[in-house]
């Protein structure tokens, strides 16, 4: 064969490959596209039929949604359809007792499973097949200490172990750590959440002491703020966007409920406005805040339903917590007046909504990222990129910060200049979002890893 035919075979078998290639992007992009149905309303996704079998947990992993539902005589563990219309119960291998709070975490899935007196953590590169991972923890009958709950935060797991305490592991460890605040513990109830780098605390008692740490829990630093005497804090989440903090409780007497924000990492604390919502609930108490989602300016609060026992209570704004609205329209009649939101997620570009028992339900969010974004004024390149990604702007960027569709952020660096470099080798292939913060704005833009 002439070797001027041999180039142009070679050309057109290299044009043929690099149209399959850019074919499975633009699958896999129409793939994504498709997942990220945004809803005008709250939607569900029936996880049961029965209207009081508990959700014990609901995550997002690797694009999917699961949850797990105590029965009354043990719990059972689904996963929801791609089209968000059914739920699936699914099999698991590894996991000994009931499946209870789920966390992703880096390329894994946790899960806490509860026995009578005990619990065990697990985690699941396929949210199929379990193994346990307790080394470190404080041995409890057939487990470990009774579990309360889970959460994640750049590269760390962190479980509550009840009076046992907070315990910090990284992703990449085989050993959990005691990161335990110098607080009076209150059996495990002082919240506690993260922002960037650094943990708060705060502790319940109504001693108005936040803890601060810098260093994952190693050692603290304690606070005196200015909040409310005897003020007992029972929910602490941070906006990972904007920084700011969030703390919902009431005084130890039970009067002044409400929810206050603090800018300034916990120095100071303002009260959020809610009197047109917090009103009383179905025992002539007053409402109580039971879940709190914050992202840019989006924020949505899950109350107690209020006396009057029609739906459960969720008050949402795109502009800030100064601009609260009811955000009901949707969402299941509750005669009892007993069903509440427990946990907010993000999930394929909505926000998913667990209540406390029958549902989860779905509702899109005004952080979703547009299909066709505006033009921003920062670029990335390669795209799609392998091992590093370029990052330049116009002007000076604070931070980066990227995450995944779910919103989990997998990472996140301060910049203070026009360019940086972003090591990209322990990430999985698949869609991300790129978040350029500047002084007066943050931008977004969708990259491909390879």
């Amino acid at each position: 064969m002439p070797y001027g035919s041999v180039v142009a075979e070679r050309r057109s078998l290299r044009g043929i490959i690099i149209h399959f290639r850019m074919k499975k992007y633009y699958l896999t992009f129409c793939l994504v596209t498709m997942s990220l149905m945004s809803y005008s309303q709250w939607q569900a996704t029936n996880l049961t039929q029965f209207n009081y079998l508990a959700v014990s947990g609901t995550e997002s992993f690797k694009g999917e949604l699961y949850s797990t539902v105590f029965n009354g005589l043990g719990a059972d563990f689904y996963q929801l359809d791609p089209g968000n219309a059914s739920w699936t119960l699914k099999t698991i291998s590894g996991v000994s007792g009931n499946p209870a709070a789920l966390i992703a975490a880096g390329s894994n899935l946790y899960m806490t499973a509860n026995s009578l007196g005990y619990s065990m953590l697990y985690r699941s590169g396929d949210a199929s097949s379990f193994v346990a991972d307790t080394v470190g923890l404080p041995k409890s009958m057939g487990g470990i200490d009774p579990a309360y709950g889970l959460q994640y935060f750049n590269g760390k797991v962190v479980v509550n172990l009840g009076s046992s305490g907070y315990w910090l592991k990284d992703t990449g460890a085989t050993t959990w750590t005691h990161i335990d605040p110098p607080t009076a513990l209150n059996a495990g109830t002082d919240p506690l959440c993260y922002s960037n780098d650094t943990l708060y605390a705060h502790d319940n008692s109504g001693a108005n002491i936040f803890y601060v740490s810098g260093d994952y829990g190693q050692t603290w630093t304690a606070r005196n703020t200015d909040l409310p005497s005897f003020f007992v804090g029972k929910i602490l989440v941070s906006n990972q966007t904007t920084g700011r903090l969030y703390l919902a409780g009431a005084k130890s007497n039970g009067t002044l409920y409400g929810v206050y924000y603090s800018d300034n990492h916990g120095f100071n604390w303002t009260m959020a406005n809610l009197s047109a919502f917090i009103g009383t609930d179905v025992n002539n108490g007053q409402q109580e805040v039971t879940a709190i989602y914050a992202d840019g300016s989006t924020i949505y609060i899950a109350l107690e339903n209020d006396a009057a026992n029609t739906t459960p209570d969720v008050i949402s704004s795109a502009s800030s917590i100064s601009n609260m609205a009811y955000d009901t329209l949707g969402l299941v009649t509750d005669p009892a007046g007993t069903i509440n939101g427990s946990r907010f997620i993000s999930h394929n570009g909505n926000i998913a909504m667990a209540l406390n028992v029958r549902d989860v339900y779905l509702h899109g969010s005004s952080t979703a990222v547009s299909e066709q974004p505006e033009q921003t004024r920062f670029s990335v390149w390669p795209v799609p990129a392998r091992e590093m990604l370029h990052v330049t702007a116009e002007e000076a960027m604070l931070s980066v910060r990227i995450t995944d569709l779910a919103g989990r952020e997998v990472f996140q660096s301060k910049v203070n200049g026009n360019n940086t470099e972003i090591a990209l080798g322990n990430l999985e292939n698949g869609i991300y979002l790129v978040q350029a913060q500047f002084t007066d704005r943050l931008e977004t833009t969708k990259i491909i890893k390879q």
